[in-house]
């Protein structure tokens, strides 16, 4: 959604060209899928796949990792997993894409409570094994969601989600540029993509009944942001709250509206790998504390949602 590239990266030129998110991906379906489109693979485990996110919309950028959906059936999993490990390797390599893989267990739809399938995703996914059959092989998601329905309500998704980042920002002081740095860049990107992302799991709670538990199709992430704060602040009936929820959050849309600038001044050589190095240790800190007060303000907004909200669940389109 939203990649931080290590300074190394940007210095060697290991960024996407314009276009290698689509290719990649069907690279990487081609590299775990070798003995057909559809055959399941006996040897590695691999049951199926799907390439999702902004390849599947065709939105990819710059800043984009590649998301694939692989499940899997073995119980034992070495093999199954170091197939993949070794297939997202090559497809980044190849490409120099991030390649960001979703694994799930062949049964892991059965019950979508248990293996907390967010409503989100799960109706996404759908919507792009539906509109994109090239990025597609065997049957990654089946029937079985739509028959049944989500049985994890919106809510308890929403607060879920919420709840995690919290710990994750929690613990990002003590995973530092210095002694990790591939886990504090990618501290680092999950802080600038909390509000695209809680946004969208926020919104289909906060607007109502008359939403009936729909997820937001619409593309344009700052639209469906500014919705949901909107919804936020009705809900909130406190200005001064209301207000300072919003300047939090949109501090962080602006923080990663400038991480992005400043990695185009240094793939155009205006700005020193020196300098690109520093504005990241400098933002750092400053954006996982931002991001952890963020998911913070909306646990606190989630308490408030009415009781008759709560159990409210995702559905699904008819041409789905």
């Amino acid at each position: 959604m939203g990649v931080v590239y290590s300074p190394q990266k940007v210095e060697l030129g290991h960024i996407p060209e314009e276009g290698a998110h689509e290719q990649a991906g069907t690279y990487m379906l081609d590299r775990l899928f070798s003995d057909g489109a559809n055959a399941y693979q006996d040897n590695t485990g691999v049951y199926a796949g799907l390439v999702f996110g902004s390849a599947a919309l065709r939105t990819a950028g710059v800043r984009s990792d590649l998301d694939v959906l692989v499940r899997y059936d073995s119980y034992d999993s070495a093999e199954t997993l170091t197939h993949i490990g070794e297939a997202i390797v090559d497809t980044e390599k190849k490409y120099k894409v991030s390649v960001g893989v979703t694994t799930l267990h062949r049964e892991a739809f059965d019950n979508s409570d248990e293996n907390m399938v967010d409503p989100g995703l799960a109706t996404h996914l759908y919507r792009v094994k539906a509109s994109r059959p090239d990025l597609l092989r065997a049957d990654p998601l089946g029937d079985g969601l739509i028959e049944q329905g989500l049985d994890r309500p919106l809510w308890a998704s929403a607060l879920h989600y919420n709840a995690g980042k919290l710990r994750i920002f929690s613990r990002s002081v003590a995973e530092s540029m210095e002694y990790d740095e591939a886990q504090a860049l990618n501290n680092l990107q999950r802080a600038f993509e909390l509000p695209a992302a809680l946004s969208r799991k926020m919104l289909p709670v906060l607007w109502g009944v008359e939403g009936q538990g729909a997820l937001p199709e619409d593309e344009d992430k700052n639209r469906v942001l500014m919705s949901t704060l909107d919804h936020m602040a009705e809900l909130q009936n406190d200005q001064a709250k209301s207000d300072d929820t919003r300047a939090r959050t949109l501090e962080l849309v602006d923080l990663n509206i400038e991480y992005s600038e400043i990695l185009s001044a240094a793939m155009n050589g205006e700005l020193s790998i020196n300098e690109y190095r520093e504005w990241i240790f400098n933002a750092y800190r400053p954006s996982c504390f931002l991001a952890h007060d963020v998911a913070y303000r909306w646990i606190n907004v989630l308490k408030l949602v009415p009781e008759e909200l709560r159990t409210k669940k995702a559905y699904f389109d008819e041409q789905l």
